[in-house]
């Protein structure tokens, strides 16, 4: 199988992207003022009330997240400042003579290189290269590798229709992008990427059906899952799992006491010094540390923890690469005003999602880090 030791710890890249993809596909099939459920009653519904996470009131999150999303605006993207250091492992066009690993190799090159580009057209060739190379593979009997080929052109068509405005990928998800997923999952069941890759896809279906049950069901298995790495796979491995899904699953309701247990999790485990985000800038992701810093920021914002929120602002802003990196003035801006920061969520009150009012879960999945 080949294996690049630094993707074994992006598990947390691996998912964060997908789930910040995923809102994507909540925004293409909303339309600004309409309904979840047009027929509900929410006469007399108080969402200031005081919740108990014990006892979820399932009517209250209902209504207070009623209104569908809107689809977020395209960035332009524009060519790169720097020269990619993937550019030289990048598959050929012509990969006659290639061995199978050979092919895997070059094509996780193809797929990073895509993604920190940003570019529409780069992406779609990207998008080529990986369809050659999933045929050429076909017979290969490393399946975890085939698996991350599927998940790697499915990321590629998320990011393409998230960041640069395709929004074909987006109406045709079911096709062109779980039917990737789905058949990574039947390749190898046990790739830790790709079963973490269901559960916001889950999250984000039964979200936008105002499914509440469901979505409650998803995230206590997610939490077994987190668990089971813990007891299998160690402290590291379950703390980058957790940096992988904390600001999606933050962005639940404070109602139904996820976004509380996610962070316990994690400040439990805490931030090991040589995971990606945490001290180090990977060569896939050259902004994770000031991005990472950044969306536990608006993750403590979001819990209405001031000191904590500021205090990781400052890690934003000290980290490496933070001169360099695009968003830098979104850290600048919320510590200049950090009360105003928190009171984007506070307003939202306990029983709404926030998900979507996040930074990091917008149109940025690729290009945040």
């Amino acid at each position: 199988m080949y294996s690049d030791p630094k993707l074994k710890s992006n598990l947390f890249y691996y998912t964060k992207l997908l789930l910040i993809s995923s809102v994507a596909l909540v925004g293409i099939t909303s339309l600004s003022g309409c309904k979840k459920e047009p027929t509900l009653n929410c006469t007399n519904i108080d969402l200031t009330a005081p919740y108990d996470v014990n006892n979820i009131d399932l009517k209250k999150l209902k209504c207070a997240n009623n209104d569908l999303p809107s689809l977020f605006p395209k960035e332009e993207v524009t060519k790169p400042t720097t020269e990619s250091p993937w550019l030289s492992e990048v598959c050929p066009e012509d990969m006659a003579g290639f061995d199978d690993n050979s092919i895997f190799k070059c094509a996780n090159a193809t797929l990073w290189n895509a993604l920190g580009d940003g570019r529409g057209n780069e992406r779609k060739k990207a998008i080529s290269t990986l369809t050659k190379a999933i045929k050429l593979t076909r017979n290969s009997t490393d399946k975890e590798s085939q698996a991350k080929l599927l998940l790697h052109r499915a990321l590629l068509k998320m990011s393409m229709g998230l960041e640069d405005g395709k929004l074909s990928y987006l109406i045709g998800n079911k096709f062109l992008i779980e039917n990737d997923i789905d058949k990574a999952q039947q390749l190898d069941p046990n790739y830790t990427p790709t079963t973490f890759f269901s559960d916001p896809l889950k999250i984000t279906n039964e979200s936008l059906l105002n499914n509440w049950s469901g979505l409650l069901k998803t995230t206590d298995n997610t939490f077994k899952r987190l668990e089971n790495i813990k007891n299998t796979q160690g402290e590291k491995a379950f703390s980058e799992s957790l940096m992988g899904l904390v600001t999606v699953y933050a962005g639940l309701p404070l109602s139904t006491g996820v976004p509380q247990k996610m962070m316990q999790m994690f400040e439990e485990s805490g931030c090991f010094p040589d995971t990606p985000g945490c001290g180090i800038n990977p060569k896939e992701a050259p902004f994770a540390t000031p991005g990472f810093n950044f969306a536990f920021a608006e993750v403590y914002a979001r819990l209405g923890n001031l000191d904590k929120s500021i205090e990781y602002l400052t890690k934003s802003e000290n980290s490496s690469n933070f001169e360099a990196w695009p968003y830098k003035n979104m850290v600048l801006t919320a510590l200049k005003n950090p009360n105003q920061f928190l009171d984007k969520f506070i307003k939202q009150g306990p029983y709404k999602q926030v998900t979507y009012d996040m930074f990091v879960n917008q149109n940025r999945g690729c290009l945040m880090c």
